[in-house]
């Protein structure tokens, strides 16, 4: 049984399948109480912000928050939630595990929510802080030693929306624009809010630039969005004048998302305020 050190409670290791089937136990040597309480470095609220996270969002992950924000009776959208999940595990395009998603739907569905969810599942569970080497016992899993897991490093997040992302590129400060571009492209974990907005050619150039780099990596992004792929894909095409930029969007981001995921239903922020 796995103890936390902080408090003592137990700790229930998660297990992980790699993309070669093998299978490892991950557990952490602190409940995440304790390291909120402790301010540890890697505590949920400083890796949320590091990563850019909206506080609104912060509360929620796949574990059960977000589904109690929902309406019993709303069948469709826990089917929407339940699709996202399926996405963890879901492999990329480089037989790696990609854990993207595109959900696009009306305003106030919860999608940008569900995203965001699983954006900080994934974000704070990516990096294991202890593994249990439980291959001379009797169990369902093999355990990889924890040089090979700490050997790959701290895994890095951002949370951006199109809006944020047009006025840093539009701007005067050249530095911050080269940061912008060099993060979007290389950071291992991207969630791009309100894809399908407004934009002007040089910025879906940019756009399909990122998207084309991420694809090759296997590099997992998260994309919201009110409209279809189809429609936006179609309207790239119109904006830029070169079918190619819209046709490779849609292309590799249905390659590496799988089946877009719908929420529909009402406005659940205009319900909460009635």
């Amino acid at each position: 049984m796995n103890c936390c050190k902080g408090c003592g409670v137990e700790v229930q290791a998660v297990v992980y399948t790699l993309p070669t089937g093998r299978q490892i136990a991950v557990a952490s040597t602190y409940c995440r109480a304790c390291e909120a309480r402790q301010g540890r470095p890697d505590s949920r609220e400083k890796a949320l912000e590091a990563a850019g996270i909206p506080r609104r969002f912060q509360g929620f992950d796949l574990r059960g928050r977000l589904s109690r924000k929902l309406e019993p009776a709303d069948e469709g959208r826990r089917a929407s939630i339940a699709a996202i999940k399926s996405r963890i595990a879901r492999p990329g395009p480089d037989g790696r595990l990609a854990h993207s998603a595109y959900a696009y739907g009306p305003t106030g569905t919860y999608k940008t929510t569900a995203l965001s969810a699983m954006f900080a599942t994934l974000l704070l569970d990516w990096e294991p802080e202890r593994i249990e080497d439980d291959r001379d016992k009797d169990g369902p899993y093999q355990v990889v030693r924890p040089r090979r897991i700490a050997a790959q490093g701290r895994k890095s997040g951002l949370w951006l929306t199109v809006q944020a992302f047009k006025d840093t590129l539009g701007g005067s400060d050249r530095q911050a624009k080269q940061d912008m571009r060099d993060k979007v492209r290389t950071v291992d974990l991207l969630l791009l809010d309100d894809f399908g907005l407004a934009a002007p050619a040089w910025v879906w150039t940019e756009l399909d630039g990122m998207i084309v780099e991420r694809h090759a990596h296997g590099r997992a992004m998260l994309v919201t969005s009110n409209r279809r792929l189809g429609d936006i894909a179609q309207e790239v095409r119109d904006i830029t004048g070169d079918q190619n930029v819209g046709d490779r969007i849609r292309s590799r981001l249905l390659d590496m998302c799988g089946e877009p995921v719908e929420f529909g239903g009402a406005d659940l922020r205009g319900d909460d305020r009635r």
